[in-house]
């Protein structure tokens, strides 16, 4: 009976609904605009239809509504800006449920066509320049802190490619800065740069070594460990 609904929700009536619900949700949505307040409130609502009609999250999101929440992370404001990624990370994530309210009992994984879809777009050099901010107030390592648990979360849920793609982007200069970061930040970039050292691909990693030396990576690990010691 339960699969019966979920089949009924996709293709009939009910899924109509939601993607209406989604639709009126995301034409509010405006990098450019000036109303913080409308533009949070749209996202976290946003987010919340994700959360609660999870298995429909490719269907709601790839034909219609990647482009314009990964614009959102272009908008001035870190607050929407800091919303806009933590909408990309429900988009992103599969979770396990154990009630049709949608409550999570654990992280599965990453949803792949989302995640090939959005890193096709850009997803990725938007995450890396927002991971490279200046982290001079509590907003902005607020930002700081949400695109890189989008980027830690797509390095070890993604396929081998995505990991390979953050590489091509210049990631391993950004991920190595984020070392000099306080935790949990520091901490989600050295589980980047180990996911980054330990893949399997035809590149050597004596060449991933090397782009890691050459980005100082190795005094600011050293400095990582020794805060840890303290």
């Amino acid at each position: 009976r339960r699969g019966r609904r979920s089949l009924d929700l996709l293709h009939g009536d009910g899924f109509a609904v939601v993607e209406a619900q989604m639709l009126r949700l995301c034409a509010l949505l405006d990098p450019a605009s000036t109303e913080d307040d409308v533009q949070v409130e749209a996202l976290g609502d946003l987010e919340q239809l994700l959360r609660t009609h999870g298995a429909q999250k490719t269907n709601l999101m790839v034909h219609h509504q990647v482009l314009p929440l990964l614009e959102m992370l272009d908008a001035p404001s870190d607050l929407v800006v800091c919303r806009a990624l933590s909408v990309v990370h429900e988009a992103l994530t599969e979770r396990e449920r154990n009630s049709s309210a949608g409550d999570y009992t654990g992280y599965i994984g990453i949803v792949a066509p989302l995640a090939d879809n959005m890193c096709t777009v850009g997803l990725l050099g938007k995450l890396l320049d927002l991971c490279g901010r200046s982290r001079a107030d509590e907003e902005a390592v607020s930002v700081v802190l949400q695109a890189t648990l989008v980027l830690n979360s797509l390095c070890w849920g993604a396929e081998p490619r995505i990991i390979q793609m953050v590489v091509g982007c210049r990631g391993i200069p950004v991920l190595s800065s984020l070392l000099e970061a306080d935790a949990p930040i520091s901490h989600l970039a050295l589980d980047c740069i180990w996911k980054v050292t330990n893949l399997q691909s035809p590149t050597p990693k004596r060449d991933f070594c090397r782009l890691l030396a050459r980005a100082s990576a190795a005094p600011r690990l050293v400095a990582l460990l020794a805060r840890a010691f303290r």
